[in-house]
């Protein structure tokens, strides 16, 4: 709950003066007040100050001026209050590290117009800011010193709103800072629930925000959920980031999007909702659609397919945890399966293939090949288990094709084809072939061939398929066979 504030004046108030204060430790006021570490109040004054807390519980107020408000930073584990930074009229600067602290952009007991464009740092501590109005920047970070430093707290960022209600808002912005160090950058997970809203999981905290038109993530491998339908803007950063977009829901527009790719590269565009919000994004290595949630099994157990990374183990039926050597993805938009309806994806419901087989719902590309194994394979074939191509089994029950787009497929090879498991069920890794990579986009197949030249001539790249591989009349023939009640 948010205190009702007053702003300080009388006996015992640390007063700043109408020129360009720094009030610290050293500083004593006209009436002898100074800090200290039983809680104090001060008030800035008039001109451009900087202002430091005391280890208590203190409040800090900026008064005019450009301002700049410290509360004690608390890495080296000194003791530090739950404090109060105002930063009043201007375009201020608040610090927030240890304990419960609470910031202000604008003075909550004055009205100060429009407000300033502010900035904000967020340390360790559960610390809540709030912008009002203006341009304000909430920077959430972990270095200090030029080094990373541990993190912890729940924290929640308020951006605010400008003018009279539905006047156009100033563009309030969540960054997360960047390594000084040149240490490994740490991932995040951002999840969108709803219009300026959602949630950032990063290096131990959480931080829950609203009213913030953009995101700017840093420098990992980022994952961003989008739940529901919201007005703003996503920036990847470094790193290899993910956009994950929500599962239509039929008769939710919040849920109902088309997505327009630009660039050409599938890094960037726009999610036009059917509620009429419009999220842009920028600087995306993966953009996952229907495919969302397939889990594949790995020595870490079951993980997203479109989180999985060169190096990672996955489950082979053959030869038990194998190393990824690439993964790759294409995006396809609406206006792209219209006109090429042959390159709409297969599910499969959950129970499709057999018990529990996939355990849930399944989709994958039309060319991708599933695992059938029973005594009919082996009698028809010579072999108990055989890759059908997925188009082959839509004539089962519980497996269909969805043309509505967007949807992007996400491939995965190992050093040699191997058979993997995927929310259940067993199919196939990515294997390189003449008619495969002709159906990559060039950027895809450009990667692909600086990673193994020897693709170029497929001839010295073989990788034999892991089982036999039935023709569209076998499959039907198979199927007949082996599901004739289904």
């Amino acid at each position: 709950m948010i205190p009702t504030l007053t702003r300080p004046s009388g006996p015992g108030v640390v007063d700043g003066t109408a020129g360009a204060d720094s009030i610290d430790n050293d500083y004593v006021d006209a009436q002898g007040d100074r800090l200290s570490d039983d809680g104090v109040l001060v008030w800035g004054d008039d001109g451009d100050d900087h202002i430091y807390d005391g280890a208590g519980d203190d409040q800090l107020w900026g008064g005019g001026g450009d301002d700049s408000l410290y509360s004690r930073l608390s890495y080296d584990g000194a003791v530090n209050g739950d404090d109060t930074l105002i930063g009043g009229a201007g375009d201020d600067y608040l610090i927030g590290s240890g304990g419960a602290d609470l910031l202000f952009g604008d003075d909550p007991d004055l009205d100060t117009g429009p407000g300033g464009d502010d900035d904000f740092k967020l340390l360790d501590g559960d610390i809540t800011a709030i912008g009002g109005g203006g341009h304000d920047d909430f920077l959430i970070d972990h270095h200090y010193g030029g080094t990373p430093q541990p993190i912890s707290g729940d924290q929640h960022v308020y951006g605010g709103e400008d003018g009279a209600p539905g006047s156009p808002d100033s563009e309030d912005r969540l960054i997360i800072a960047t390594d000084p160090s040149g240490a490994a950058p740490m991932n995040s997970l951002l999840t969108i629930t709803g219009d300026e809203q959602g949630v950032l999981e990063y290096n131990g905290r959480s931080v829950a925000f609203h009213e913030i038109e953009r995101v700017e993530l840093g420098g990992g491998d980022d994952r961003v959920v989008v739940e529901a339908g919201a007005t703003m803007t996503i920036v990847g950063g470094g790193g290899k980031d993910t956009l994950v977009l929500p599962d239509p829901v039929e008769g939710d527009p919040a849920t109902q999007y088309e997505l327009t790719l630009s660039g050409g590269s599938g890094k960037s565009g726009t999610l036009s909702f059917g509620d009429g919000s419009v999220l842009k994004f920028y600087q995306f290595e993966h953009i996952i659609c229907f495919a969302a949630g397939s889990l594949i099994d790995t020595d870490q157990g079951p993980k997203p397919v479109e989180a999985l990374q060169v190096g990672d183990h996955v489950l082979t039926r053959d030869e038990g945890y194998q190393p990824l050597v690439w993964t790759g993805a294409r995006a396809l938009s609406a206006a792209d399966l219209a006109q090429n309806p042959q390159a709409a994806p297969v599910r499969f419901r959950a129970g499709s293939l057999g018990p529990d087989t996939p355990v849930q719902d399944l989709t994958v590309s039309p060319r991708h090949r599933m695992l059938i194994e029973g005594a009919s394979a082996d009698l028809m074939f010579g072999a108990r288990q055989v890759l059908v191509t997925t188009e082959d089994l839509l004539a089962l029950p519980l497996v269909d094709r969805i043309f509505e787009g967007p949807v992007t497929y996400v491939h995965v090879m190992c050093a040699r084809h191997q058979i993997l498991r995927a929310n259940g069920a067993w199919s196939e890794s990515f294997q390189p072939s003449d008619a495969v990579l002709d159906e990559c986009d060039a950027q895809t197949r450009a990667e692909l061939l600086a990673l193994f030249p020897q693709l170029s001539q497929l001839s010295q790249f073989s990788q034999p398929a892991a089982r036999p591989v039935l023709t569209a009349p076998e499959a039907q023939a198979l199927l007949s066979a082996s599901f004739p009640m289904r």
